[in-house]
């Protein structure tokens, strides 16, 4: 049996976001000033970013994951930290 491994993520401050979107991927950044506040996506011009109606989902990775691009295809290799 496995034991579940727990990571506690504190989630403030800012950093790179990628979001795929109607086949097209956009590097943003996502800033989170305290944890009662919620996570907000900007574009290079530092406007927010628009989200389309509807579920949106999430995945957070470590710094130390690393992405891979090739063509159409992405790659995220997940890592803690």
């Amino acid at each position: 049996s496995r034991t579940p491994e727990v990571v506690d993520i504190v989630m403030t401050g800012s950093g790179k976001a990628t979001l795929f979107r109607n086949g097209q991927a956009f590097q943003l950044t996502w800033q989170r000033k305290a944890t009662d506040t919620l996570i907000q996506l900007t574009g290079a011009d530092g406007q927010l970013f628009p989200l389309k109606p509807g579920t949106t989902f999430i995945e957070i990775v470590g710094s130390s994951t690393t992405l891979e691009q090739k063509a159409t295809d992405w790659r995220f290799t997940f890592q803690i930290p």
